[in-house]
């Protein structure tokens, strides 16, 4: 994971991403999302995770009121062509410089795919230190009652929840946990955060069904959910 952390955060910083720019990243539980997420604080960038679920109109909205530079999507996640989305958000929202697409080339966007691939990690000089009341993450609402809200998150307001959940849920470096919420929402991220935090393993599941979480149970020997 390091690796790959590393080397997109030289991709990213290749394609011309800088420090403070806003990323949204609309991924689902794949190896992608961390690899992604990661890799922004590398280079000082923000990330902004949403609901793989969203369309057009609550991304539109997303996008503007963040001011993102760039939009991380899957080629195709349940069924649904999101780089068609993308496109086309990209003629309605200014500033979005970037659209970069996990699982294949695609014309006239990047290739996360062959970046991680052929790019070497960043080097030390590149990387950017960040403070740790400095704003590294966006989260936005469900938007349930309205336009989806934003909130800002710092590393102290970030890693000491998923410590605190650590803490009480006793995970130590040889659990396993199975994260079947979405990443790009807060609940599913601190699952994934724990991971990290404690040294353990994260089994990502990427579509919830009760036969498919028995399954990874068994096969990962799963000792938190």
């Amino acid at each position: 994971l390091k690796e790959q952390v590393e080397r997109c955060a030289e991709f990213f910083r290749r394609i011309g991403i800088r420090k403070g720019e806003v990323v949204t990243v609309q991924l689902p539980n794949r190896i992608e999302f961390p690899i992604v997420f990661f890799s922004l604080e590398l280079i000082g960038a923000i990330a902004n995770k949403v609901n793989p679920d969203f369309r057009s109109r609550e991304l539109e909205y997303i996008l503007k009121f963040s001011g993102s530079r760039a939009f991380v999507c899957p080629k195709e996640f349940k069924n649904f062509d999101y780089v068609a989305m993308a496109k086309s958000l990209r003629k309605t929202v200014p500033g979005l410089d970037h659209l970069i697409v996990a699982g294949g080339a695609v014309e006239d966007t990047h290739d996360l795919d062959g970046g991680l691939r052929d790019t070497p990690a960043i080097q030390q000089e590149h990387r950017v230190k960040l403070d740790a009341d400095e704003i590294f993450r966006m989260a936005f609402t469900s938007g349930t009652t309205g336009d989806p809200k934003c909130v800002l998150h710092s590393f102290n307001t970030t890693l000491y929840a998923a410590e605190l959940l650590n803490r009480d849920m006793e995970v130590t470096e040889y659990d396993v946990m199975l994260v079947y919420l979405p990443v790009g929402l807060n609940w599913g991220y601190l699952c994934l955060l724990q991971t990290i935090l404690a040294g353990c393993r994260a089994v990502l599941l990427e579509r919830f069904s009760s036969s498919a979480a028995l399954e990874a149970i068994a096969a990962e020997r799963v000792t938190y959910i």
